[in-house]
């Protein structure tokens, strides 16, 4: 949902939806934003249909979704259209956060560990874009590889990340960031995180 609280999307089998808010207590019919296309130039690569990892906005006109197997895709929320796409570094991409100053995407690639992105420059329009800044690597377990959560947080300059072994990591953004903390949460996936900031030092609750 919007900031302002008059926009939301939801993701549903290949499709993402829009609805808006026409009053306090009523939304309108849903609109279908369109499928991106293959990220990949070759067409011998062979993909299932789009499925939405996670879903941004930035204010009320575009919106930024990453796709399991078809990159990272900007949205126009006036004509309902694809702006651009961002080609995936790996095969997959897990979950994203964007920066706060919009300038960047973090996701985890359920490959070997976080992907960075640069979206400088992608209000010009394109398809299969290569913006891939810099890898974190991380330590990925092949039994326990699912989508874990990722959030910004301290203003950008460091993020909060999910684990498979009950710890969560907190990274510092940047080339060459690494872990700056580990919260062990004892065992278990952690596949949901809150931050909030609290006298300018981060809570966080698993």
């Amino acid at each position: 949902m919007t900031t302002q609280g008059s926009l939301l999307a939801i993701s549903g089998g290949n499709a993402i939806y829009i609805i808006t808010k026409n009053s306090p207590d009523s939304w309108g019919t849903l609109t279908a934003l369109p499928p991106p296309p293959s990220p990949f130039h070759s067409h011998t690569v062979s993909l299932t249909g789009p499925v939405a990892t996670c879903i941004h906005f930035i204010n009320n006109d575009r919106l930024v979704a990453t796709f399991l197997q078809h990159g990272i895709v900007g949205y126009d929320l006036h004509t309902h259209s694809i702006l651009w796409q961002l080609q995936p570094r790996t095969c997959y991409t897990g979950a994203s956060h964007l920066s706060p100053d919009n300038s960047a995407v973090a996701t985890t690639n359920l490959y070997d560990g976080i992907d960075w992105y640069t979206l400088q420059g992608v209000h010009l329009e394109g398809l299969r874009l290569k913006r891939h800044s810099y890898t974190t690597l991380m330590n990925i377990r092949e039994d326990l590889n699912v989508i874990l959560p990722i959030k910004f947080i301290e203003g950008g300059t460091a993020i909060l990340l999910g684990g498979t072994d009950g710890l969560a990591h907190i990274i510092s953004s940047g080339i060459g960031g690494g872990d700056r903390q580990v919260l062990d949460h004892h065992d278990g996936v952690v596949q949901a995180l809150v931050s909030r900031p609290l006298f300018g030092i981060g809570t966080f609750a698993f």
